[in-house]
């Protein structure tokens, strides 16, 4: 495939033209820097502009169609049960009124079928939630958020400038009408490979239709299911800032309607994380119930109550199926005195910090309670019964070998705490967030319990080889990579751009682990504090990465341009792993294991150039700058797992 494309620092701009092939061997160009919104007003006419914005180019409000760019085309790529997006950008002087977008059927220019029209998701993109302090979260003059219907008016407007560090004090920059139409492709699993064509026609007042040639070739490699990936990610879901942001009650239907919206929206990133707090207030979780209830009977004795707990688990299922990991998050870090070094004092006298929540039957009224001290046999007394009771909710399901206790936060539990849950929960494994990376925690006693699943901050960013690692054979693959400051190449902020979205899949499992962890669904601004329910941890955790992969729109959560490139980047990265697999397997002829080889090796090479943090590349920790050749490397990527898939027999007919 030819890329036609602009690379003025300016502007954000790439038109693409015909499906050729790229020159095997060819060195990509050295990447173009991250531009910045200029401080000037862009000069717009009063009439209604339109071009072609190709992501993974970031679309700012001040952003003009670059000079001499005239064609009017979109070409796509995407695998057979894949997806790929594209942006028709209006922008004026004035006011847009009245925008009407229709997409026809892209047909096959071989005869063989067609995509029908419903299979593309028109969207309508606006600028980022607006936050006083902009750091780590996605400026609020760049394109983000994907609303379904268009708005009736499209105001001039004036936005504050700057991108990467934007100041709330800036003077805002009047920057005219701007609205981009979002395309979304998604192709049929059983599409027949080719070229497909299509129409886009875009109107408004002032603006006469306009027809938008629409293609997407498609390759014969099938994306497998989400629910079947190899690398699947951790997105955590908070379970109450939708209920506060549309100020719905707790675990009304309403609230379990809103998240069950964000767990169809996260899907296609591939999540596999079932979170469900047992305690108020966990880490990075800013809840105020836990999901399970204590009924107290008096004399010490209770009764349980799992009306939250059980739904949502109806409601994971239904939505994404049998999780990878099942937290039952039971500790809070540093809960037993624990400061994180392992060095700590056990606390052995006063209260537990970490509340649960008690429900009064009569009065359906829910309070904290207090819990005795971790590490006690008496605390061990008091999780027995919940934990079991919660096993055999879990077994039925046939989940119980995904499920682990534990928490999000960094701090090891005390031998003492881990002895106690070992009598409580003797055969169930723990869940570890932290910078240590554990292969089992010690108990007082001298016994070890095993961390299966692990979320691991630091070390994990920096290739020391330039080969692909395949976590799926070792222990890395029940390894995620909390994206946190440090990480390295892995990093993901919330304030990167579209490629570095779409670039993390594809680095982390370059890095060799399963794929990336701590990172929130929905953890939105909240109206009341003006900060996401993850910032109760005084700024660890999730805010130095991603809180929320979607949006709150007037009527319920949306997806985001940042969740449709990382959706991208894992097509991307489950493609690389069918070549790794068929090489490693030997399941290939020598022409092919090689050719594949070959390939696989200079994309690797390539990754250690433009990474975060490569020499002369910018800060660690920052996404990498646009690469120019990013569809001709995918193109030939789709084409070859097509050619894999054609020799083992199980690509299309």
């Amino acid at each position: 495939m030819r890329l036609m494309s602009s690379l003025a620092a300016s502007v954000l701009i790439c038109n693409l033209a015909s499906f050729g092939a790229a020159q095997a061997g060819e060195r990509p160009p050295t990447p173009a820097p991250t531009p910045e919104m200029p401080g000037a007003a862009p000069q717009r006419p009063d009439g209604v502009q339109v071009w072609v914005c190709q992501p993974p180019r970031d679309l700012f409000a001040s952003d003009t169609p670059a000079q001499g760019e005239k064609k009017l085309e979109i070409d796509l790529i995407a695998p057979r049960n894949g997806r790929a997006s594209s942006q028709v950008v209006l922008a004026s002087g004035k006011p847009i009124r009245n925008i009407r977008v229709t997409v026809g059927d892209l047909a096959h220019e071989g005869g063989k079928g067609a995509i029908i029209s419903t299979q593309v998701m028109v969207r309508f993109p606006a600028v980022a939630e607006p936050y006083k302090n902009s750091d780590r979260f996605v400026p609020d003059n760049r394109f983000d958020i994907l609303l379904t219907e268009a708005p009736t008016e499209v105001p001039v407007r004036s936005v504050r400038p700057g991108s990467l560090g934007q100041k709330y004090s800036d003077r805002a920059v009047p920057v005219g009408a701007m609205q981009p139409v979002w395309l979304t492709v998604l192709v049929p699993a059983d599409a027949a490979p080719g070229a497909y064509r299509g129409e886009v026609t875009v109107s408004a007042e002032g603006l006469a239709a306009t027809k938008v040639p629409l293609g997407v070739r498609v390759y014969g490699w099938t994306m497998p299911e989400l629910k079947d990936l190899t690398c699947r990610t951790h997105i955590w879901q908070s379970h109450e800032s939708s209920a506060r942001r549309y100020g719905v009650p707790l675990w009304s239907e309403r609230h379990f309607e809103l998240m069950g919206q964000v767990l169809d929206l996260i899907k296609p990133t591939g999540n596999g994380l079932c979170p469900v707090h047992l305690i108020a207030n966990a880490f990075n979780g800013g809840n105020a119930e836990s999901m399970a209830r204590w009924i107290d009977k008096g004399d010490g004795k209770y009764e349980y109550d799992f009306a939250p707990f059980d739904r949502y688990l109806d409601l994971y299922e239904k939505k994404l199926g049998k999780p990878r990991a099942l937290l039952l998050n039971v500790f809070r870090a540093g809960a037993d005195g624990n400061n994180g070094s392992g060095t700590g004092p056990y606390r052995a006298t006063g209260e537990n910090p970490v509340k649960v929540s008690r429900l009064d039957p009569a009065t359906g009224k829910v309070e904290p309670m207090s819990q005795p001290l971790y590490g006690t046999d008496a605390s061990a007394d008091f999780w027995r019964p919940v934990l079991a009771e919660a096993a055999k909710r879990i077994e039925r399901r046939g989940w119980m070998d995904v499920a682990a206790i534990g928490t999000a936060g960094d701090a090891v539990p005390h031998r003492e705490t881990v002895a106690a849950f070992m009598k409580a929960a003797p055969k169930v494994p723990w869940f570890s967030t932290s910078h240590k990376n554990p292969s089992a925690y010690k108990a007082a006693d001298g016994g070890l319990v095993p961390v299966a699943f692990r979320e691991h901050v630091w070390g994990v960013g920096t290739p020391r080889k330039p080969e692909y690692g395949m976590p799926w054979k070792t222990e890395r693959g029940n390894v995620w990579v909390w994206s946190r400051y440090g990480a390295g190449a892995s990093i993901l902020r919330q304030d990167d751009g579209l490629f570095g979205h779409r670039f993390n899949p594809e680095i982390i499992l370059h890095t060799g682990w399963a794929g990336l962890g701590q990172s929130g669904a929905d953890y939105w601004i909240m109206p009341d504090t003006k900060r996401p329910l993850c910032f109760s941890d005084e700024g660890k955790g999730m805010c130095e990465s991603i809180t929320c992969f979607t949006a709150p729109g007037p009527n319920g959560p949306l997806g985001t341009e940042r969740l449709e490139a990382f959706a991208e980047g894992m097509q991307v990265t489950e493609a690389l792993i069918c070549l790794l697999k068929a090489v490693d397997e030997k399941k290939l002829d020598a022409a092919l294991a090689a050719k594949c080889k070959e390939f696989l090796a200079r994309r690797a090479a390539r990754n250690l150039e433009i990474m975060p943090g490569a020499p002369g590349k910018g800060a660690p920790g920052r996404a990498a700058a646009f690469f120019p050749a990013w569809q001709d490397d995918d193109a030939l990527l789709f084409a070859l797992c097509a050619e894999v898939s054609a020799r083992l027999g199980t690509g299309a007919k």
